[in-house]
């Protein structure tokens, strides 16, 4: 039994022939400007358990610095003076352009992105194994020309279990999909195809899979995060409820201009006037 499951494990799907190995691999930035910490992780080419490893360590850097600047450490700044900062120290960035690789390591780096509630975007191609780190993300983000694609995994070599052990994927792949909400339809669909094609997803396939935009469960934590920091925000000023949602609407209708948005608001929510 055991050695049916590992051998199921071990799936991998197609890896179409322009990729370059060269180019393939992550690149992950941690950048720290001294307030606040930041990622960028780009995922190139084939994914392998390696992927995971080197996408887990720059997740494991980031909570690192974190920490720092929560215990009142600062990230040094010295080599910042007079350089442009980097993108990541001013938030998070998780891209992927990959034709596939091993489904059990898109699982893995899928699950690690919904532990870290972070996004995935697309700008180039996303096939089949790529498909299940793009359904693990909390935030689904297909930019055109982005392109995902399905197919059919295959076993690397002949076994006597094949039946078993590809019905046994079968039954992998759908858990996963359901743990991370998205359509176990889309496990059967990618068995229709053979593993030499490719079928190329519309935005409205993305859609009704559950592929792109923000997961339900993600929906709900942003909306009680939002809710206590509002709460909160209101005790700081020292108002009532609806006195802070009158200012908090009357700020989102007239602090338009985006240079002097932050100064407008905060005016409204302190006074009650522009």
């Amino acid at each position: 039994m055991r050695k049916t499951l590992v051998a199921g494990l071990v799936l991998y799907c197609l890896l179409l022939s322009f990729m370059d190995p060269a180019q393939a691999g992550v690149v992950g930035n941690v950048s720290c400007d001294g307030r606040s910490v930041g990622f960028a992780i780009d995922v190139t080419g084939p994914i392998e358990d390696a992927t995971f490893d080197e996408v887990r360590e720059v997740f494991t850097k980031y909570r690192q610095q974190q920490n720092e600047l929560a215990n009142g450490r600062t990230c040094p700044e010295q080599g910042l003076r007079g350089k442009q900062l980097d993108f990541s120290a001013y938030g998070h960035r998780f891209s992927i352009d990959s034709a596939g690789g091993s489904v059990i390591a898109a699982m893995k780096i899928g699950r690690l992105l919904r532990q870290e509630r972070e996004s995935v975007m697309v700008e180039g191609i996303c096939f089949s194994a790529c498909v299940f780190v793009l359904a693990g993300a909390v935030d689904r983000v297909v930019f055109p020309p982005g392109r995902v694609g399905i197919h059919r995994p295959y076993l690397g070599s002949y076994s006597s279990d094949a039946r078993r052990e590809i019905e046994s994927a079968l039954r992998l792949m759908r858990d996963y999909l359901r743990e991370m909400d998205v359509s176990p339809r889309l496990a059967d669909d990618m068995i229709a195809v053979e593993p030499e094609d490719n079928r190329v997803l519309t935005v409205s396939q993305l859609a009704s899979y559950g592929l792109v935009g923000i997961d339900r469960a993600e929906k709900q934590h942003r909306a009680i995060d939002q809710e206590i920091s509002d709460l909160e925000e209101a005790k700081a000023l020292g108002l009532d409820r609806r006195e802070y949602n009158r200012r908090k609407s009357r700020a989102k209708l007239l602090c338009s201009a985006p240079e002097a948005a932050s100064n407008c608001r905060k005016m409204i929510l302190q006074t009650g006037q522009p």
